[in-house]
């Protein structure tokens, strides 16, 4: 009855009722996204030879998004780090500092 009112065929609706019935709800469940192991693979390979090399940088060279890398980085307990030189400290540093 209710297929002929909205014109679907009988199958689509018991679909439909059928996952509102299980779920609450008839939105479409959202799905992640297929991972390519092998990009995978080939990004943290080259985090060990260059870890200092930017995300965004490897994520373009490997055609994957930034965040992409930065969830790999992390999944592999890796980080993606710039290091960053400060002053040198000296004998009487210290001395300075306590003044």
């Amino acid at each position: 009855m209710i297929a002929m009112i909205l014109r679907k065929e009988p199958s689509t609706v018991s679909k439909i009722y059928a996952q509102y019935r299980d779920l609450g709800h008839v939105t479409k469940r959202q799905r992640q996204p297929r991972i390519n192991k092998e990009d995978k693979v080939n990004v943290l390979l080259e985090y060990q030879e260059h870890p200092v090399t930017p995300a965004r940088k490897v994520a373009r060279e490997h055609g994957v998004s930034h965040t992409t890398v930065r969830k790999w980085l992390k999944d592999a307990k890796m980080h993606s780090y710039k290091i960053q030189l400060v002053h040198e400290l000296n004998e009487d540093d210290p001395d300075r500092i306590l003044e």
